[in-house]
């Protein structure tokens, strides 16, 4: 696949991807495949370090900066160089517990509404809610760039780079995982199943 202009590269999606990809083009404000994850933080945080290591991992795996496009009869997935994750911060103040809990709902709920553009990269964004000695980090993320498994991973790394400890090389790219899904002979496996 030629690359978009300014993408890394170009390659065609997973099956799994390309199911995700037509229910969202057939109901685009559906949310059926916006993920949330919702953190919650106690004590201080430090803003910048927070935003500093959730880009640090986004910049060191493919998929976290990919947007989705048509190329002809097929969709691509497109890796950009850099994908600024949206990171947005509001300082909520001194809340008691339930009020917090209704924020943080609030919070999910407009997050989910807001959707993810399949066209433009990254496909996840961050909401950091203050609330004097604690805080929530909501992570909004399109499934078809993580599954649960996945999301897990990269959080633990997210959490290990704020806190400074090294980071293990990164796997291999979700391209390598594409393109063994594309040289299996699925006629191979048909006498299995």
């Amino acid at each position: 696949e030629a690359p978009s202009p300014r993408a890394l590269a170009s390659y065609p999606l997973s099956p799994l991807q390309g199911g995700m990809l037509f229910h969202q083009l057939l109901d685009p404000q559906s949310g059926i495949d916006i993920e949330q994850v919702a953190l919650s933080i106690a004590g201080g945080v430090d803003v910048e370090r927070l935003r500093a290591a959730w880009q640090l991992v986004a910049d060191r795996h493919d998929v976290l900066r990919t947007s989705f496009r048509e190329d002809g009869e097929r969709p691509v997935q497109d890796v950009w160089p850099r994908a600024d994750v949206p990171f947005g911060v509001e300082r909520c103040g001194d809340l008691t517990e339930p009020e917090r809990e209704a924020a943080v709902e609030a919070a999910l709920d407009a997050e989910r509404s807001g959707g993810l553009p399949l066209a433009r990269a990254p496909l996840q964004r961050v909401r950091l809610l203050l609330f004097g000695d604690a805080a929530a980090a909501i992570w909004t993320f399109h499934h078809a760039i993580l599954d649960g498994r996945a999301a897990q991973l990269v959080l633990c790394e997210i959490l290990d780079a704020y806190a400074g400890r090294p980071l293990r090389e990164p796997g291999p790219p979700f391209r390598a995982y594409v393109e063994a899904l594309e040289r299996l002979d699925a006629s191979a496996s048909e006498p299995f199943w």
